[in-house]
């Protein structure tokens, strides 16, 4: 804190002579501000003021810069009065104008101390946030004071700087203080159109800004105003001026809040086009009104997409004429053909062509400008996808690779902007292509259906207009590679590449043609183009292109070698890493190829050794270095000689101790370990597994995967270090990383195999990997390949059939494992994942064991079915189905039958999770019988009517348990068994239930009747998709209620299940009329199930529906209004109780909403008209309410957010009744809950709209956000981060609480199966 002393010494000092002292002082008054240390009563304030602004008009340009950088601080820290007094001075200053008997001297002091206070003003207004106490008072202060001149100065030529200052500060005080300046909008308004013609251009430019910056905050009468204001001076034909004014201001409103300007799209692009038309002639100001219509329309296609749909073609039309806008320079278009014949004759004669458009200048010219606007706008129109890809493909293709001539160095390099961006997004449009492990899984019609939604000839499609221009490109870009700009080099190079990545069928003729210029970039001296020309290398040697390099590879490697001595890093990392692929890639080609690439493999050994071994050098070039060692040893470890491979072995011991290093040599190691060089290794294995045992213990699980990655290649490990990684491998079992998990038990497994019996007492040990293993079998979070590493693990014990862990010691542990987790268990008995884990324990060890021990267990796990024990009874059913499964147990025919039998009464027990256990189980063995299994199951279907819902489940089983092959066959037959399910449901499925249990849970059997019928189909439908779907289609039609909700059923389930069948997409896209309808059923069940499937269909595969969204929104918007007939109220004496049986619909329409608003569709729906629904949503019941909130806050992430200020009344409306609702004082704890999750659900949406600045500036949503949200709910408006929005997913919220437990018990296993 400043004593008085200090003060007074610092006021004296800053009153001295000598300006060292003055400067001193002002610069321990800035310390003291910096920190907050000054504390001075407000008479002592005023002197330091006046003292400070005096310093203002010092002498000494570094006092008065000091005095400047004083003035922010001192005035947000003395009393209000001081700092009004401070503001008012610089105020002062800056509006003083000079008189006609100013001298000049004084007019020049004048104007020097204008410039002062305003960069004084404008660091106050830096320093100064709309959240401080004194921020408004200060606003009020200096925004009267700036108006003013702006209404009665004109820009004359002593009147021109001071109006420039005041704009630069309104601007500020607009964009910064948008909240507090809004009871000056009007005046504002008023003042800046009296300069907006101004014939000072700046004056006018600065004024444009200001409109710009006020069109974003002001309220939308005040908005309307100023369009209609800028369209007036728009339609004012033969005024040149103010028609170029306005079009700088549309430009500038549509830059600032083109959100706003959406409305006006329709009036103004039309407008735009027909200034922009070159039959207006051509001179400097009819180009510069061409360019800022350009760019207004560039504007409009980023912020304006929706609207600038309908203007497509006229766009195209307009840029395309106008990038080509010329009128100085005749370009003759000489026959290409002709070209082409004289580069091949000679290279040089082309280059020389080549830069004959490049000789030509001419500064006076601007029409260039004119060019790279249209441009803009095109790269624009690519970038929001104003068309489809295939017709921008078609349409700008062509024409960008025809403008690669241009002459003018910016717009060429706009140009290629530009063709990367198409290029991208045409190849962005390709599905992902089937590898061919995907194919052995993927039945072959897939591959060839027509009708896939996602086929590969849909990206030929794409593609084709430029794969039509090929030679051309390849011609321009040959060009353009050898152009006298480095820039255009550069750009030009990066083309190269992005046409390998798009168009990898033109990379042998591409590479032919322009490796002379590439290898030019190799040694060029710019690392830019150096690192670009081996970008595209590493890009043609990685997609597969060995063959067109290889002629030319002896040239490459000898640039390659060069570069790894580059004083670059980036290039060297760069040149090591091309240098690693191109020996894979060689490597594992043809025998030619590798036979090329042989002697220059030790180059590449040698230069990356040099790398890798040197003390001075960057992470990222050892990295590349280390993996271009391992590169080189496992392709070519046969030609480097025996004195480089043991010089490799001991190097990667090394580096495995550098913490940098060690990672990417573990995964060097792994490449050599499986390669034929694998040998080299031996001598040093056992360090090497001592030290990658030794990661194991390390938190970085990335070290730690890649070490057992490396452990699991190695064939035979050293016997020396099993105790430390049998112990090192404990530790790692678990189900926090079931990565790591399943790499150590696979690990594990392999150890086994290779040490047989003498490991067993390290791995049986307490708590070592045997244990927890099996108490790893019962975890809820185990799943995938964690329980492959499971089975395989027990499995290899089993086979070893040895003491201390015989067969039947493994099987008494995990069923003492299932009584253990009995009880912990939260709920009475054990969760269905943990007892089917178990179960496939059981099953994997059993398949080890000898004929003999498995007929015994197998007669034990029959036995056990009738055991008193619910446990014991599931488990072994559980084994029965697994078993019958996969299994090699069940050989005999008699005993299938037997256990077929057992099963069936084990349907009639009085036990949900034996009945649902015994379900599936009985479903599992009928699919292991073939094409008998299913007809089997149909017979008792019709056999069993009181137990039809479990027979479905086991249908369901045997559907998704059975081979295509066995299923085809009979799928007409199964579609007309399932289809009449609903139908002829039976009351009293739960026999072994009471008269009032059973009434009870009629309805819910029902639902469970329908569900199970419609997974069924749905199994169905992917095994045979066209005739399910064609059934489907006609039953969709049914007068029964339940057969249709069991269609609309069956295809939500049917999409959600997979999302890789094309062929299903396919044929469901041709009927996906027959299935919106239902929709608009009138019965709730089905139209809720319709919701549901277009919810489904929208994440998946939501281009099936962008076709059909004129019918699908009405439908689902038709649904988000209450239904009164669906609304039942029920006497219950003292009070009343509402009964809404149409909430379901309700919270499924909006669900359909929020995915809408989620994904690509958005783009194709109108976001008012959308919201307007979500409004409705905000106030309806609790649990719609929830959705509404969550929609909204969806929508403040959209790039249309900013449009919710068209609707920000309601918007605040129906969030504020939100936060001023009121509990009753009896409310129960259910109504407390979700009344605070209505308010957490309001402060998300509001904190996500606080994000978006046009929002964020509304003085509505600033009133919500002060008044309401910060003053009563300021703690718990804090809580709420960015995180927990992140974190929401779908189906959160409108997950149904109604299923019975025998259904959710079902769909948990069935899930887990």
């Amino acid at each position: 804190m400043a004593s008085a002393f200090s003060f007074r010494a610092i006021l004296d000092k800053m009153d001295n002579s000598d300006s060292d002292y003055r400067y001193m002082a002002t610069s321990d008054l800035l310390t003291q501000l910096q920190t907050n240390s000054l504390r001075i009563d407000p008479d002592a304030q005023k002197r330091l003021c006046k003292a400070l602004l005096k310093l203002l008009k010092d002498t000494n340009t570094e006092v008065q810069a000091m005095a400047t950088k004083c003035l922010p601080y001192l005035t947000l820290s003395v009393h209000p009065k001081n700092a009004a007094y401070i503001l008012e001075k610089l105020l002062d200053h800056l509006l003083d104008l000079p008189t006609a008997k100013t001298k000049s001297s004084s007019s020049d002091s004048l104007r020097a101390m204008r410039d002062v206070s305003s960069l004084a003003l404008k660091s106050v207004l830096n320093q100064l946030s709309p959240t401080m106490p004194n921020a408004p008072a200060l606003i009020s202060l200096i925004v009267p004071r700036l108006l003013p001149p702006l209404s009665s100065l004109d820009s004359v030529a002593h009147a021109a700087d001071v109006l420039i200052e005041v704009l630069e500060l309104l601007y500020e005080m607009l964009t910064r203080m948008a909240p507090l300046c809004t009871q000056y909008h009007s005046r504002a308004s008023s003042a800046l159109f009296h300069q907006m013609h101004s014939k000072n251009p700046l004056v006018t430019k600065r004024t444009i800004a200001c409109i710009g910056a006020l069109s974003a905050c002001c309220q939308q009468d005040l908005f309307v105003a100023i369009v209609d204001t800028v369209l007036r001076d728009l339609q004012q034909p033969g005024d040149t001026h103010s028609i170029r004014t306005g079009v700088h201001t549309i430009r500038a409103l549509s830059k600032s809040c083109g959100h706003r300007l959406g409305a006006y799209v329709q009036v103004v692009a039309p407008i735009l086009f027909d200034y922009a038309a070159l039959d207006r002639g051509a001179d400097d100001e009819q180009d510069d009104l061409r360019e800022n219509c350009l760019l207004a329309l560039e504007s409009f296609c980023l912020r304006c997409r929706r609207e600038m749909i309908p203007f497509a073609e006229t766009l195209s039309k307009c840029v395309l004429q106008l990038a080509e806008y010329d009128p100085n320079y005749v370009d003759d278009e000489r026959d290409e053909d002709a070209e082409e014949g004289m580069q091949e004759d000679g290279d040089d004669l082309q280059d020389d062509f080549g830069d004959d458009d490049d000789d030509y200048s001419d500064d006076d010219d601007t029409s260039w400008k004119v060019r790279r606007a249209a441009i803009k706008c095109l790269h624009a129109a690519i970038t929001s996808q104003l068309s489809p890809a295939s017709e921008l493909c078609s349409t700008f293709g062509p024409f960008l690779v025809s403008r690669f001539r241009e002459r003018e160095e910016q717009v060429k390099l706009d140009v290629f902007s530009a063709f990367i961006d198409l290029l991208r997004l045409c190849s962005s449009q390709a599905a992902p292509t089937v590898t061919t492990s995907q194919s052995q899984l993927t039945p072959s019609p897939l591959a060839v259906d027509p009708m896939s939604v996602d086929s590969s000839n849909e990206t030929r499609a794409e593609l084709a207009p430029l794969y039509d221009e090929a030679p051309r490109i390849i011609r321009r870009i040959q060009t353009e590679l050898g152009s006298r700009s480095a820039k255009v080099r550069i750009k030009a190079m990066k083309v190269t590449r992005e046409i390998v990545a798009a168009m990898p069928s033109l990379t042998a003729s591409l590479v032919a043609k322009v490796i002379k210029e590439v290898d030019q970039g190799l040694a060029d001296t710019g690392t830019a183009m150096k690192t670009e020309a081996l970008l595209f290398l590493r890009e043609v040697i990685e997609s597969g292109a060995v063959e067109a390099l290889k002629e030319h590879i002896q040239l490459i490697i000898t640039r390659i070698l060069s570069g790894t001595n580059d004083r670059y890093y980036k290039v060297t990392a760069e040149c090591m890493r091309f240098g690693s692929s191109a020996l894979v890639a060689f490597g594992r080609s043809s025998p030619e190829c590798k036979a090329m690439m042989s002697p220059l493999a030790a180059h590449i050994y040698d230069a990356a050794m040099r790398r890798a071994t040197a003390q001075d050098q960057d992470s990222e070039v050892k990295e590349a270095a280390i993996h271009c060692l391992g590169s080189a040893v496992s392709q070519f470890g046969s030609d480097l000689g025996a004195q480089r491979l043991e010089e490799v072995a001991t190097v990667m011991c090394d580096r495995l101790r550098i913490d940098v290093t060690r990672l990417s040599t573990v995964r060097a190691l792994g490449v050599i370990a499986l390669s034929e060089s694998a040998g080299i290794l031996s001598a040093k294995m056992p360090e090497i597994v001592s030290t990658l045992s030794s990661f194991l213990r390390k938190n970085n699980q990335i070290l730690r995967v890649a070490a057992l990655e490396f452990l699991c290649i190695v064939p035979t490990l050293p016997t020396d270090n099993d105790a430390d990684l049998i112990a090192n491998l404990s530790g790692l079992i678990s189900d926090v990383d079931l990565t790591v998990t399943y790499l150590a038990l696979k690990l594990t497994s392999n150890i086994v195999k290779s040490r047989g019996v003498q490991i067993l007492p390290r791995i049986s040990a307490s708590e070592s990997i045997y244990p927890k293993a099996i108490a790893l079998s019962t975890s809820l979070l185990l799943q995938g390949r964690a329980i492959e590493g499971l089975l395989t693990f027990l499995r290899s014990l089993a086979e070893l059939e040895a003491e201390p862990l015989r067969i039947q010691v493994m099987l008494e542990d995990l069923k003492k494992q299932i009584t253990i987790a009995s009880l912990n268990a939260t709920g009475s008995s054990v969760p269905a994942s943990s007892i089917y884990c178990v179960a496939k324990c059981v099953v994997a060890i059993c398949d080890a064991a000898d004929a003999q021990l498995r007929a015994r267990i197998a007669q034990d796990i029959v036995s056990n079915v009738n055991s008193d024990e619910i446990q014991t009874k599931v488990l072994s059913l559980a084994c029965l189905g697994e078993f019958g499964r996969g299994s090699t147990l069940l050989h005999d025919a008699g005993e299938k039958e037997l256990i077929k039998n057992a099963l069936l009464t084990a349907l009639d027990s009085t036990h949900e999770e034996v009945r649902t256990t015994a379900a599936l189980a009985l479903g599992a063995i009928c699919s292991a019988d073939g094409s008998s299994g299913l007809p089997a199951l149909l017979s008792h279907l019709n056999e069993r009517p009181h137990q039809q819902y479990l027979l479905l489940c086991s249908l369901k089983q045997a559907i998704s348990s059975s081979k295509q092959t066995d299923i085809v066959p009979l799928t007409k037959k199964l579609i007309s068994v399932l289809l009449q399910q609903p139908t002829t449901f039976v009351k009293g499925n739960g026999a072994h239930l009471s008269q009032t249990e059973s009434r009870s849970t009629t309805s819910s059997e029902e639902e469970s009747v329908r569900t199970a019928t419609a997974e069924c189909l749905a199994l169905l439908a992917h095994a045979s998709p066209q005739d399910v779907l064609k059934s489907m289609k006609e039953a969709s039609k049914s007068p029964s209620r339940d057969v249709r909700a069991v269609v609309a059923a069956a295809i939500k389930f049917a999409v959600t299940s997979s999302a890789s069948n094309n062929l299903l997409f396919g044929h469901l896209r041709s009927n996906m009329d027959a299935f919106i309808v239902l929709i608009g059923d009138s019965e709730v069940i089905v139209a809720k199930n319709a919701l549901q499937a277009i919810n489904a269909i929208a994440k998946s595969r939501p281009q099936l529906l962008a076709p059909h969204l004129e019918t699908i929104l009405p439908l689902v918007y038709s649904r988000t209004v209450k239904d009164k007939d669906l609304v039942r109220v029920v006497d219950l004496g003292p009070f009343k109780h509402e009964e809404d049986y149409g909430l379901d619909i309700r919270k499924s329409a909006f669900d359909c909403l929020r995915t809408f608003l989620s994904g690509s569709l958005h783009l194709r729906i109108p976001f008012i008209g959308m919201l307007d629904q979500v409004m409705r949503g905000l106030r309806d019941h609790a649990d719609v309410r929830s959705i509404a909130q969550l929609i909204l806050t969806t929508a403040a992430t959209t790039e249309a957010a900013p449009q919710m200020v068209e609707i920000m009344d309601v918007i605040v409306r129906e969030l504020g009744a939100t936060f001023n609702e009121r509990l009753k004082d009896n409310a129960v704890r259910q109504e407390i809950e979700r009344h605070e999750e209505s308010i957490r659900g309001a402060m998300r949406a509001v904190r996500m709209m606080e994000n978006v600045a046009e929002i964020r500036a509304d003085q509505r949503f600033q009133m919500l956000l002060t008044n309401v949200v910060q003053r009563n709910f300021a703690e718990k408006y804090e809580s709420i981060g960015k995180s927990e929005i992140e974190m929401m997913t779908f189906g959160s919220v409108s997950r149904s609480r109604t299923d019975d437990s025998s259904r959710a018990a079902m769909h948990q296993q069935h899930i887990y199966l």
